[in-house]
């Protein structure tokens, strides 16, 4: 799997040094973050996953949105946290067509 591109949006966990939203586009096969201690480097690491996100560490509109290459498959997963819990999207491109993999925004087939 290749992580393409990475947005977080109202991630409490950057929020504390000031940051509302950033977007990671991994250039090459290895990555350098830099910072002070308490920055947010190993946050930004757990949220490469495309795991859903935990929606406590995001705050009310808040999302995660991941771009991610398997077996030459694009995918992107959303996850929205409006209140409490997520909507998620999980959408697959393979030919012409998108297709959405969780058409309910469960959590539970998110993962």
């Amino acid at each position: 799997m290749k992580v393409s591109k990475l947005i977080l949006s109202g991630y409490k966990r950057l929020m504390l040094n000031n940051i509302q939203r950033i977007t990671l586009t991994p250039t090459s096969v290895y990555q350098l973050i830099l910072g002070t201690n308490g920055s947010g480097k190993s946050s930004i690491l757990e949220e490469l996953s495309p795991l859903p996100s935990n929606s406590k560490h995001y705050i009310k509109g808040g999302y995660k949105k991941i771009y991610v290459t398997h077996q030459n498959i694009d995918y992107v997963l959303t996850s929205i946290f409006k209140s409490g819990s997520g909507n998620h999207s999980f959408i697959r491109y393979n030919g012409s067509e998108p297709e959405e993999l969780n058409p309910g925004g469960t959590g539970q087939i998110q993962k």
